[in-house]
């Protein structure tokens, strides 16, 4: 597609929508595990939830791009055996094939629905779900908008990414596997841009809950997670975390304006 010509209001304001650990494919029972979940109820939940965010962001204005990051375990699963990268069992609502069909079709729809706004940049981000599908959705997502000059996509093997709005740094993983500590000093040492940048985030997930950590030159925040309940949580007692997604309001001078909530989702 060729590229739309957006109306901006000349604010210079990029729209971070942080969509983590959806979980699409997995199963949930209300009488069991204390929320019903499955492909249907996650795929309403994941795009009912980018709309609620775009039409909060609106009230900022035109924004010069949109970035959808996944966050990682995106799919519930990674292999026909419905197990994770490391072969974990889980309780999936169908086929390995039909999970990974649904989500390609997930992305796409929202994709395409929040270029209506502005040019959008996806961040297919693997987890410990999903270390191979999510890889291979990526290159699938990529292939598809491969022509459509307002669409990117950066599907990168490498477990972090840096990315770079002007006078903004920040770091996006999934979090599953690193000694969180180290993160600040890791961000230093392998960001190229990091001195040139005055505001610095590392933005994580997989604990499915918010919390925010201020360090000197950084700050950390995992993003709360909108998936609903499964045997595995229920087991473990992994309740009360509010089902919710977080949207950022950046500038390119003056760093994040605002944290924009979207709608909490009852089990």
């Amino acid at each position: 597609n060729k590229k739309i010509d957006y109306k901006y209001d000349d604010n210079d304001l990029l729209l971070e929508i942080s969509m983590v650990d959806s979980h699409h494919g997995k199963l949930g029972s209300k009488e069991s595990d204390g929320g019903n979940y499955d492909i249907k109820i996650s795929r309403k939940t994941f795009t009912d939830t980018v709309v609620d965010l775009v039409a909060k962001g609106k009230c900022y204005g035109n924004f010069e791009k949109i970035l959808l990051w996944t966050g990682g375990d995106f799919l519930t699963c990674d292999n026909d055996d419905n197990t994770t990268t490391k072969g974990t069992p889980q309780s999936v609502d169908s086929r390995f094939t039909k999970v990974f069909r649904e989500g390609k079709e997930i992305l796409i729809d929202s994709i395409n629905y929040l270029k209506q706004f502005a040019p959008v940049e996806l961040l297919p981000t693997r987890g410990n779900h999903d270390s191979n599908s999510m890889y291979h959705l990526g290159e699938v997502i990529d292939a598809y908008f491969h022509n459509d000059e307002n669409v990117t996509v950066y599907n990168d093997p490498y477990p972090r990414y840096y990315y770079r709005y002007f006078n903004n740094a920040i770091l996006f993983l999934h979090g599953h596997n690193v000694n969180w500590k180290k993160l600040s000093t890791v961000f230093a040492y392998e960001c190229k841009f990091w001195s040139a940048c005055e505001n610095r985030e590392i933005h994580t997930a997989h604990r499915h809950s918010e919390q925010v950590i201020t360090e000197p030159g950084v700050i950390t925040r995992i993003i709360p997670s909108i998936t609903g309940p499964d045997s595995y949580h229920a087991s473990h007692a992994y309740v009360g975390s509010k089902r919710q997604a977080q949207a950022f309001v950046w500038h390119k001078n003056n760093g994040l304006q605002n944290i924009i909530y979207s709608k909490q989702i009852k089990s």
